[in-house]
Protein backbone atom coordinates (compact mmCIF):
# COMPACT_ATOMS: atom_id res chain seq x y z
CA UNK A 1 0.00 0.00 0.00
CA UNK A 2 2.84 2.38 0.81
CA UNK A 3 4.39 1.70 -2.58
CA UNK A 4 1.31 3.10 -4.28
CA UNK A 5 1.79 6.44 -2.50
CA UNK A 6 5.41 6.58 -3.59
CA UNK A 7 4.34 5.97 -7.17
CA UNK A 8 1.63 8.62 -6.82
CA UNK A 9 4.02 11.28 -5.54
CA UNK A 10 6.73 10.34 -8.02
CA UNK A 11 4.22 10.70 -10.83
CA UNK A 12 3.04 14.03 -9.42
CA UNK A 13 6.56 15.44 -9.14
CA UNK A 14 7.78 14.18 -12.51
CA UNK A 15 4.52 15.23 -14.15
CA UNK A 16 4.68 18.71 -12.71
CA UNK A 17 8.27 19.20 -13.85
CA UNK A 18 7.45 17.96 -17.34
CA UNK A 19 4.30 20.08 -17.44
CA UNK A 20 6.22 23.14 -16.30
CA UNK A 21 8.97 22.54 -18.84
CA UNK A 22 6.35 22.12 -21.57
CA UNK A 23 4.68 25.40 -20.61
CA UNK A 24 8.03 27.14 -20.50
CA UNK A 25 9.01 25.76 -23.92
CA UNK A 26 5.64 26.74 -25.35
CA UNK A 27 5.97 30.28 -24.06
CA UNK A 28 9.51 30.62 -25.36
CA UNK A 29 8.58 29.22 -28.77
CA UNK A 30 5.59 31.51 -29.22
CA UNK A 31 7.34 34.46 -27.63
CA UNK A 32 4.54 34.80 -25.06
CA UNK A 33 7.10 34.61 -22.31
CA UNK A 34 5.64 36.32 -19.32
CA UNK A 35 8.15 34.81 -16.93
CA UNK A 36 11.81 35.62 -17.03
CA UNK A 37 13.90 32.46 -17.05
CA UNK A 38 16.80 34.37 -15.58
CA UNK A 39 14.90 34.91 -12.33
CA UNK A 40 14.81 31.63 -10.31
CA UNK A 41 11.81 32.79 -8.31
CA UNK A 42 9.71 33.08 -11.46
CA UNK A 43 10.82 29.62 -12.54
CA UNK A 44 10.00 28.22 -9.09
CA UNK A 45 6.55 29.81 -9.18
CA UNK A 46 5.95 28.30 -12.63
CA UNK A 47 6.98 24.86 -11.43
CA UNK A 48 4.85 25.16 -8.29
CA UNK A 49 1.86 26.26 -10.34
CA UNK A 50 2.31 23.35 -12.70
CA UNK A 51 2.70 21.01 -9.72
CA UNK A 52 -0.59 22.27 -8.28
CA UNK A 53 -2.30 21.67 -11.63
CA UNK A 54 -0.93 18.14 -11.89
CA UNK A 55 -1.92 17.32 -8.31
CA UNK A 56 -5.39 18.74 -9.01
CA UNK A 57 -5.79 16.58 -12.10
CA UNK A 58 -4.53 13.56 -10.18
CA UNK A 59 -7.04 14.32 -7.42
CA UNK A 60 -9.88 14.48 -9.92
CA UNK A 61 -8.69 11.20 -11.44
CA UNK A 62 -8.55 9.54 -8.02
CA UNK A 63 -12.04 10.85 -7.26
CA UNK A 64 -13.38 9.36 -10.49
CA UNK A 65 -11.68 6.06 -9.71
CA UNK A 66 -13.19 6.17 -6.21
CA UNK A 67 -16.67 6.63 -7.65
CA UNK A 68 -16.10 3.74 -10.04
CA UNK A 69 -14.78 1.58 -7.18
CA UNK A 70 -17.73 2.55 -4.98
CA UNK A 71 -20.15 1.47 -7.69
CA UNK A 72 -18.32 -1.86 -8.02
CA UNK A 73 -18.39 -2.40 -4.25
CA UNK A 74 -22.08 -1.45 -4.14
CA UNK A 75 -22.95 -3.94 -6.90
CA UNK A 76 -20.91 -6.67 -5.19
CA UNK A 77 -22.63 -5.98 -1.85
CA UNK A 78 -26.08 -6.12 -3.45
CA UNK A 79 -25.23 -9.41 -5.16
CA UNK A 80 -23.89 -10.90 -1.92
CA UNK A 81 -26.97 -9.77 0.01
CA UNK A 82 -29.26 -11.20 -2.66
CA UNK A 83 -27.42 -14.52 -2.57
CA UNK A 84 -27.51 -14.70 1.23
CA UNK A 85 -31.22 -13.80 1.31
CA UNK A 86 -32.03 -16.43 -1.31
CA UNK A 87 -30.12 -19.09 0.63
CA UNK A 88 -31.85 -18.14 3.90
CA UNK A 89 -35.27 -18.10 2.21
CA UNK A 90 -34.64 -21.58 0.77
CA UNK A 91 -33.55 -22.86 4.17
CA UNK A 92 -36.62 -21.45 5.92
CA UNK A 93 -38.97 -22.63 3.16
CA UNK A 94 -37.51 -26.12 3.29
CA UNK A 95 -37.90 -26.38 7.08
CA UNK A 96 -41.47 -25.02 6.93
CA UNK A 97 -42.35 -27.39 4.09
CA UNK A 98 -40.86 -30.33 6.00
CA UNK A 99 -42.77 -29.43 9.17
CA UNK A 100 -46.02 -28.96 7.23
CA UNK A 101 -45.58 -32.32 5.51
CA UNK A 102 -44.92 -34.05 8.85
CA UNK A 103 -48.00 -32.43 10.41
CA UNK A 104 -50.12 -33.45 7.42
CA UNK A 105 -48.92 -37.05 7.65
CA UNK A 106 -49.55 -37.15 11.42
CA UNK A 107 -53.04 -35.69 10.94
CA UNK A 108 -53.79 -38.30 8.29
CA UNK A 109 -52.61 -41.11 10.55
CA UNK A 110 -54.60 -39.98 13.61
CA UNK A 111 -57.75 -38.89 11.76
CA UNK A 112 -59.94 -41.69 10.37
CA UNK A 113 -61.22 -41.47 6.82
CA UNK A 114 -64.58 -39.63 6.39
CA UNK A 115 -66.57 -42.88 5.93
CA UNK A 116 -65.31 -44.30 9.20
CA UNK A 117 -65.75 -40.96 10.98
CA UNK A 118 -69.52 -41.10 10.29
CA UNK A 119 -69.76 -44.65 11.65
CA UNK A 120 -67.75 -43.73 14.74
CA UNK A 121 -69.95 -40.70 15.37
CA UNK A 122 -73.14 -42.83 15.18
CA UNK A 123 -71.71 -45.50 17.44
CA UNK A 124 -70.49 -43.10 20.09
CA UNK A 125 -73.20 -42.11 22.58
CA UNK A 126 -73.63 -38.35 23.03
CA UNK A 127 -72.28 -36.64 26.01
Amino acid sequence: MALRWYVFWAFAIVGSVVFGAAILALYQERSWLVISVDNPFDLASLLLASASLVVTFLGVGVALLALWGFQAIKIAAIDAAREAATEEARSVAQSVASRTAIEAVQATITTPPPEQADEIARATPPG
